[in-house]
């Protein structure tokens, strides 16, 4: 059958199809396209347009993929607020986000890449605690301590030693 002859309710020629199998059948292709794209070695940027809401697009984030907002609902996207901040985005990554909506924690700062660096700043360092608490429920302080050691001296490894102590670990 041809997706036209689909109507709203999912039903063709009393064939029933689930909603949510119309909705991400635009991704499914995508994905396909992307893997080809990317085996073949092709260089390559994918397009998309008019993804019907957030969630068929947060997957391609990060890759060689340019997808515009529905513009339907573009007013609600751009006002929309996560309330992530400084304050709470380390939190928001060990929660298991992996993108954020700054919003007004970035609008109208002095320097927007400031902000931005603090930003990246504050989810690597919740990510290397993260990575140090993992060390640890796997083999103890001696294998933080292993761990800790791979690194170069420098800023990083004073901060995974400064999160240790934090956590006990020392």
């Amino acid at each position: 059958f041809w997706a036209g002859d689909v109507n709203l309710d999912g039903n063709v020629d009393n064939i029933d199809i689930t909603p949510d199998v119309l909705w991400h059948a635009g991704c499914v292709v995508a994905r396909k396209e992307y893997r080809i794209l990317k085996e073949r070695g092709y260089e390559a940027t994918m397009l998309g347009g008019g993804a019907r809401g957030t969630q068929h697009f947060t997957e391609f984030v990060g890759g060689d993929v340019h997808i515009t907002i529905n513009w339907s609902t573009a007013e609600s996207l751009i006002e929309a607020d996560g309330g992530v901040g400084l304050d709470n985005v380390g939190q928001c990554f060990l929660d298991g986000a992996r993108a954020f909506v700054g919003g007004s924690a970035i609008i109208g700062q002095k320097d927007v890449r400031d902000i931005i660096r603090e930003f990246r700043n504050t989810i690597l360092r919740a990510r290397r605690k993260l990575l140090i608490q993992k060390a640890h429920e796997f083999g103890g302080t001696e294998l933080v301590k292993q761990w800790i050691d791979l690194h170069v001296v420098g800023k990083k490894k004073n901060q995974l030693i400064q999160i240790s102590k934090e956590l006990g670990y020392n």
